[in-house]
């Protein structure tokens, strides 16, 4: 099993705590990198990986992730990839640095030994039922169809990154995940924006009845459905709450998630989602508790994008 991660020799911060590369092997990829075009960087890529797809864009998100975190500076990471659409882009940035481990988990045999024909070390095994033996300091799934189960999660180190699609990330955030930032690819080039933003996910969330129906799904872990926010609905409704309807169940359950955000604002910012509230009802007082605030994400241009965050709260 994967030791915890390793102190660095910096002064304490939010950061993952990994291991700083010594001095006398510290390499300067970074300065290396911003020598090297991005043509000629992918082009290198297709030509090494011909039957393989190169998603130029994540190529791109996650080599400015690796800049933005700093983590050419660590060594020693074990780097969990779940293959998806014969994409090694993940392996193309972060195998740059020699020490680290990457290794792709895939449920197909024949990618399994496609990657392995190329020199990659490969397995085949299913990580949404299956917990390796060992962890990974960083943990790269960009299909959004991956359901994060606990199995899933326990393949992850505490303080560990996680690179995912949006979807995956709001699910992440019932499990005391917390944000770090956005890869935008707006116009080609990749920014990472909204960084340690706690209303980010206020901007992605639906906004509408329909929305909410639409994106309802039993099938995102951690986040709320629809049906069990009409169940509180009808729950504060019968406790005297007023405003609530079972007809109009986005606009009702949106005003229970700012009676309990306001009422837990602590909570609220240490990335806590699940939360209660207490409202006075003539001249009893009543508890409402169990209020989910992760709503799903609606359709957005950030659907695509590679979000960063991090196990454990803020």
């Amino acid at each position: 099993m994967a030791a915890p991660l390793r102190k660095q020799r910096t002064p304490a911060s939010s950061e993952p705590q990994f291991k700083i590369r010594s001095e006398n092997k510290k390499l300067d990829l970074d300065a290396a990198n911003n020598n090297e075009s991005n043509e000629q960087f992918e082009d290198a890529f297709l030509r090494d990986f011909p039957r393989f797809t190169a998603n130029r864009s994540d190529v791109r998100a996650l080599a400015a992730v690796r800049r933005k975190f700093k983590l050419g500076r660590y060594h020693d990471l074990n780097i969990f990839v779940l293959a998806h659409d014969r994409d090694v882009s993940a392996e193309r940035v972060f195998g740059r640095d020699e020490e680290n481990k990457v290794v792709f988990y895939s449920t197909s045999k024949a990618i399994k030994r496609a990657l392995e024909a190329r020199g990659h070390e490969a397995r085949k095994a299913d990580l949404e039922q299956h917990a390796e033996s060992g962890r990974a300091d960083i943990f790269i799934m960009l299909d959004p169809e991956i359901s994060v189960t606990k199995r899933l999660r326990a393949n992850i180190v505490p303080r560990g990154l996680v690179l995912c699609r949006l979807k995956n990330a709001n699910s992440l955030r019932a499990y005391g995940y917390s944000f770090r930032a956005i890869v935008d690819m707006n116009g080609g080039t990749p920014s990472l924006s909204r960084h340690d933003d706690p209303t980010f996910w206020k901007s992605v969330e639906v906004d509408s009845e329909g929305a909410f129906r639409e994106a309802s799904s039993e099938q995102n872990e951690g986040v709320v459905t629809y049906e069990q926010a009409k169940e509180k609905v009808r729950e504060a409704r019968e406790a005297g709450i007023p405003g609530m309807s079972e007809n109009d169940v986005f606009e009702s359950y949106s005003t229970l998630i700012e009676m309990a955000e306001e009422q837990n604002r602590g909570a609220l910012e240490r990335g806590e989602t699940m939360l209660s509230l207490t409202a006075k009802v003539g001249e009893k007082e009543v508890t409402i508790s169990g209020i989910n605030v992760v709503l799903p994400t609606k359709k957005s241009g950030h659907d695509d994008d590679i979000v960063v965050m991090r196990k454990g709260l803020m």
